[in-house]
Formats: structure tokens, C-alpha cells, sequence
């Protein structure tokens, strides 16, 4: 039983997954941190 939540929990998950990083333009700072990402991520 654990095993079809865990297929039915993906037919969920990667498609909004999918979606988030075609926003973000596949940068993973944008997808985590969302309106908190800026910059280009090098400190001075």
C-alpha cells in the first residue's frame, strides 16, 4: 500500500516539479528560495 502513495504522490510531485524549474529558468536558487533568490549568487 505505502508503495502506490508513493507512485501516487509522484504523478503530484514531478509535474509541479517539472513546471518550478521551467519558471525558474532551471536555476535551483530560484527554486528553492523563490522570491528570496537575487543576485547572481557570487559574494564579494
Amino acid at each position: 500500500m505505502s508503495l502506490l502513495r508513493i507512485f501516487m504522490g509522484g504523478m503530484f510531485g514531478f509535474p509541479y516539479i517539472l513546471v518550478a524549474t521551467y519558471q525558474a529558468g532551471g536555476d535551483p536558487r530560484k527554486i528553492l528560495l523563490g522570491v528570496h533568490a537575487q543576485g547572481d549568487g557570487v559574494r564579494a
